[in-house]
């Protein structure tokens, strides 16, 4: 029975002391002057690669597409180890315009906290 006890008191302690990570969610809205776009790859940066890097797809730490709303919800808590009090992340798209074969970028910065939701867009033109 004491074991019985000791085992509920330490089970008791170990659940306690489990802190529930709060969702921090980046949405990022892709839009156009006809409108929002669908289907459109959104590139996440960290601050570190982009400072470093810059903005290569290639080395992107997460990639979204966008849905039918235009939106890109990055749920950034893959990221946290990274998030000290507040962390600067980087959101890009690559486009053409009117079929042309020039590639053209736009990209958006949003500082988080954990727990924070940010909505952010990036328009195109």
């Amino acid at each position: 029975m004491k074991k019985i006890a000791i085992l509920f008191l330490a089970l008791t302690l170990g659940l306690s002391s489990c802190k529930k990570e709060k969702d921090t969610i980046a949405n990022i809205t892709v839009k156009d002057s006809t409108g929002t776009k669908e289907n459109f790859t959104v590139y996440m940066f960290d601050e570190t690669t982009w400072s470093s890097i810059g903005n290569d797809k290639l080395f992107a730490a997460k990639t979204v597409v966008t849905n039918a709303n235009g939106v890109a919800k990055f749920n950034l808590n893959d990221e946290l180890d990274i998030i000290d009090d507040q962390t600067t992340f980087y959101f890009s798209v690559f486009y053409t315009l009117n079929g042309g074969t020039q590639t053209f970028t736009k990209f958006v910065g949003v500082t988080v906290e954990e727990g924070d939701v940010v909505d952010k867009e990036i328009l195109m033109n």
